[in-house]
């Protein structure tokens, strides 16, 4: 009876010894967390060195740093493999498992060189033009730069997402969203020659901050949400832009907001009015043209634009571009007209038609160059937070087109 009493609690024991094996290799439990222990799931990555294997309580909180690999872009770290729960400090010295998010390098060039065009009669197509890109310039929301930028306190927020663009004599200014919740959009300044970061303005939160366009004295600012436009002092911005130590200063309410006839998509400032534009998708664009008196904003002229459009401005010859784009894997579109005459009488039929890769947003002309901005590297379009897909061209850095070789090569 011994002998077969032994051979049962032997079975026994292999048997939940395999069960053991079994949970381990499906849970992942092989590895048994103390307190004050982190381990980090590199998923082909190389750590920092700074970033510690265990943590007391007289070491707390400790910034996460940046892990490297080839051909990547770091995406964070998680608490969870499905990448759901974010983490930026250890605070507590309870065992942890780190996950590190990968993303693809994007290649601005290759994109659009790589880019299905579409190619119809009469289109230009951008890969082959003369173009570059302000590879210096990071915009709000870059997937290379957002989480440093927030760990720097450049912005409210880690998912920004750029939408206006101007140029003063001074700056290069880029306005953006936040994808979260309650959380503030910003008014980023890069200086005009070096195109280095200089500082952020908090703009309202919840609010989908349009374009943004320079009249000499004052910023305006679309808010589609509100159907308003936004008059900021540039006397004001740069007084805080020479004095100001902050990377951010919230600036919301401090200036008037104008109503408008039509939603605010795109903004431009000509021949002393105000040129408002309305997105629409499927059926024709609005622009309307307001004076501004020091007081109110005046309805004056209106007509009609393409669907679309997202960008507006004017360069020194008086042709009018336009940037047109929805979606995030459909071609964007730069119309150009002879001058604002031809637009109003017939925006079916630009001058010249650029097809580009997707997400063009606000546009601006200077020196014979058209700047592009372009959305399709913010959180949303790149890694499909919003559960509608991925941007498969996605540009992360500002486009320089040159008019020559539209109207020349």
């Amino acid at each position: 009876m011994k002998v077969k009493e032994t051979c049962i609690i032997a079975c026994f024991v292999i048997a939940l010894l395999g069960m053991r094996q079994t949970l381990e290799a499906k849970w992942g439990l092989e590895d048994v967390i103390e307190k004050g222990q982190i381990l980090y799931e590199l998923g082909g990555g190389s750590n920092s060195i700074l970033n510690p294997e265990s943590v007391t309580e007289d070491e707390l909180p400790i910034l996460l740093k940046n892990p490297k690999r080839e051909g990547y872009l770091f995406g964070g770290w998680y608490l969870d493999e499905n990448w759901e729960e974010r983490i930026y400090r250890i605070e507590d010295t309870g065992g942890k498992r780190l996950y590190a998010k990968w993303n693809l390098c994007i290649e601005p060039n290759r994109n659009v060189q790589e880019y299905p065009y579409k190619a119809k009669d009469g289109d230009l197509l951008l890969k082959d033009l003369t173009y570059s890109f302000l590879y210096e310039l990071e915009t709000p929301g870059n997937p290379g730069t957002r989480i440093q930028d927030l760990l720097q306190q450049k912005y409210a927020s880690e998912y920004q997402c750029p939408q206006g663009l101007c140029i003063t004599p001074d700056y290069i200014i880029v306005s953006s969203y936040a994808l979260e919740e309650d959380k503030l959009g910003a008014l980023t300044l890069y200086d005009r020659t070096s195109h280095t970061y200089i500082m952020s303005f908090g703009m309202e939160a919840d609010s989908h901050l349009g374009g943004i366009a320079y009249d000499g004295k004052a910023l305006w600012i679309c808010h589609s949400n509100s159907k308003e436009v936004e008059r900021i002092s540039y006397a004001f911005i740069k007084k805080l832009a020479g004095v100001s130590r902050q990377n951010f200063i919230d600036i919301t309410s401090c200036f008037e907001r104008y109503p408008v006839d039509n939603t605010p998509s795109a903004i431009a400032c000509m021949d002393g009015q105000i040129y408002v534009a309305t997105h629409h998708v499927y059926t024709p664009g609005i622009l309307c043209a307001y004076t501004y008196d020091g007081k109110s904003l005046t309805a004056d002229k209106k007509c009609l634009l393409p669907p679309k459009v997202q960008g507006i401005c004017r360069d020194e010859t008086g042709r009018i571009f336009l940037s047109l784009s929805y979606g995030r894997n459909q071609s964007s579109y730069l119309n150009i007209y002879s001058d604002v005459d031809h637009l109003q009488k017939n925006f079916w039929t630009p001058s010249a038609r650029v097809e580009m890769p997707p997400g063009s947003e606000a546009i601006a002309v200077e020196n014979g160059l058209c700047y592009v901005l372009f959305e399709t590297a913010s959180y949303k379009y790149f890694e499909g937070s919003d559960g509608k897909g991925t941007c498969k061209y996605p540009l992360d850095k500002i486009l320089l087109l040159s008019e020559e070789s539209i109207f020349y090569d």
